[in-house]
């Protein structure tokens, strides 16, 4: 069974450069091994010969048609913005240019 000591999660966590302390180590330790677990048991499911499907329905997907809709008034919506620019919402600003 495959499973991943408290060193190599520690590695693995800092070759994805990600900050983790040694409390997450014992909490995430465990969770990866039951993953790890998980992954083993299902790669031992019987699989029949046939080719791969994206959608396992028969006959393709099937999406409905796109159909226009009524909408709520703009009027009604921009009530509730806390501040309003030219019929929109407006927001602060999140990058500098």
């Amino acid at each position: 069974m495959l499973s991943l000591s408290a060193q190599q999660v520690k590695d693995l966590a800092a070759q994805a450069l990600l900050g983790v302390t040694e409390e997450e180590i014992g909490v995430l330790s465990p969770a990866i091994n039951q993953t790890l677990q998980s992954i083993e048991e299902i790669r031992k499911a019987p699989v029949s010969e046939g080719e791969p499907t994206v959608n396992g329905g028969e006959g393709g997907e099937r999406l409905r048609a796109d159909q226009v809709c009524l909408s709520c008034p703009q009027e009604a919506v921009l009530s509730n913005a806390p501040k309003q620019f030219d019929a929109c919402f407006q927001t602060p600003l999140v990058l500098e240019e």
